[in-house]
């Protein structure tokens, strides 16, 4: 069951609420429970993006930054065969 919780805001802080909940089509409340999970979540240690879901798109779309079109190449014995050597050159 849900509870009520009051807070105390100034006319400008409940325009820009009312303006911000406009802007995403939803309540004050559910526009409130929303931004009180993206504080208090990370704030306790869980919930948030990792690091990884933060920078996938650096490394997944061909052409960024460690995407490549040989896909895995430590799966590749072929590749890794002289890896670590000297090279003859």
């Amino acid at each position: 069951m849900k509870e009520t919780l009051s807070i105390k805001v100034s006319p400008a802080e409940k325009q820009l609420l009312r303006q911000a909940a406009r802007a995403r089509g939803l309540g004050l409340s559910a526009l409130l429970r929303e931004g009180l999970k993206a504080v208090v979540q990370p704030a306790l240690g869980g919930g948030g993006p990792s690091c990884y879901e933060l920078a996938r798109h650096y490394f997944e779309h061909p052409g960024s930054l460690g995407a490549s079109a040989h896909g895995d190449l430590s799966t590749n014995k072929a590749r890794l065969r002289d890896f670590g050597r000297k090279s003859k050159w």
